[in-house]
C-alpha cells in the first residue's frame, strides 16, 4: 500500500495485511522504496553511451531512439550470426518476459543459471524422494520448529520475506538454532550453536553428524524401519567419519559436532 500527501507525492510504503506472503511487514527493499523514489540520481531516462571530447560517457535518449537502437543491434547480429547467437541468462518471475521475447526472435539460447546451480537439484531430489517439487516461497514452517539447522542457508539475506518472519517467531517461541556459516551472520547472532566451518567442507560435517547420530544410536528407528532402504550400507559408509576425521577438514572441534548433533535428537519427528 502507497500512501501519499496533499502534492502526491509518494510518502511511505506498507505491506497488505491480506497478503500471505508479508503478512503486512515488507523487507528492506521495499520500504526502502520511497527513498529510491525520491533519489535524486534515479535513472529517469535511457542512457546512450557516447564519446565527448574523447572521453567515454552517456547521454539522455527517448524510449523511442534507445528502443530503435536496440532492436537494429539485435537485426544486425541475426542477420549476421543467427538469431540464436544471441543469448538470454534470466532469474525469478521477471524472466519469463524476455524469454517470451528471445522465443519470438527465434532464439532458444536460454538459460538461468542459478535454477540450475540452486533450485534444480533441489527439486529434483525432493520429487524423485517425495513425489513432488518443493516450489516457492517453500511450504515450510519455521515458526513451530523446536530445532532448526541452517546449513548451506543464510535465512535472513537470501530468504523470503514470509520466513524470516517465521524465525523471528521461533526465535520468540525458545526455538533451538544451529547454523553452520564461515561468517557471524545475522541468523548466527540469533543461533545457541555457530559453527564457523571452513568453506566447501559441509558434507563432512553432514557425514560426521550422522556418524554420531548412528553409532551412538540416537536416530529414530521406527522411521527408519518403516520408511528407509539401505539403512546397513549407510551405517557402513559413514562409520569411518568420526567427529574427529571431520575436525580436519572443516575445523570444528569433535566436541562441537558431537554437542550438536545430539542437541537435534529430542526435536526427531515421530511415528
Amino acid at each position: 500500500m502507497v500512501f501519499t500527501n496533499e502534492n502526491n507525492e509518494i510518502k511511505k510504503i506498507i505491506g497488505n495485511d491480506d497478503d500471505p506472503h508479508c503478512n503486512g511487514r515488507l523487507c528492506p527493499r521495499g520500504t526502502g522504496g520511497v527513498g529510491m523514489y525520491h533519489d535524486e540520481d534515479r535513472l529517469k531516462t535511457p542512457l546512450i553511451r557516447t564519446t565527448i571530447n574523447g572521453e567515454e560517457t552517456y547521454r539522455e535518449a527517448s524510449w523511442e531512439e534507445a528502443l530503435d537502437l536496440i532492436a537494429s543491434k539485435f537485426k544486425n547480429i541475426k542477420e549476421k550470426y543467427g538469431a540464436e547467437s544471441v543469448a538470454l541468462l534470466k532469474h525469478g518471475s521477471p524472466g519469463s518476459h524476455l524469454e517470451h521475447l528471445f522465443k519470438a526472435f527465434g532464439s532458444d539460447t536460454i538459460a538461468e543459471p542459478a535454477y540450475a546451480q540452486c533450485r534444480v537439484p533441489r527439486e529434483t531430489g525432493f520429487g524423485l524422494t517425495f513425489g513432488s517439487w518443493i516450489g516457492s516461497p517453500e511450504p515450510t514452517d519455521i515458526r513451530d520448529t523446536k530445532c532448526l539447522v541452517l546449513i548451506g542457508s543464510h535465512i535472513g539475506e537470501n530468504m523470503h520475506n514470509s520466513q524470516v518472519q517465521e524465525m523471528s517467531d521461533a526465535i520468540d517461541n525458545g526455538a533451538t538454532i544451529i547454523t553452520v556459516d564461515p561468517r557471524f551472520s545475522t541468523a548466527a547472532s540469533k543461533s545457541k550453536h555457530w559453527l564457523a566451518i571452513k568453506p566447501a567442507t559441509d558434507i563432512a560435517l553432514l557425514l560426521s553428524w550422522m556418524h554420531v547420530l548412528i553409532e551412538e544410536d540416537l536416530y529414530n528407528k521406527k522411521y527408519v524401519d518403516t520408511y528407509a532402504l539401505g539403512f546397513d550400507e549407510l551405517k557402513a559408509h559413514v562409520k569411518p567419519f568420526t567427529p574427529e576425521w571431520a575436525y580436519g577438514i572443516t575445523t570444528i572441534k569433535p566436541e562441537e559436532i558431537r554437542k550438536t548433533a545430539r542437541t537435534m535428537v529430542p526435536h526427531q519427528r515421530l511415528l
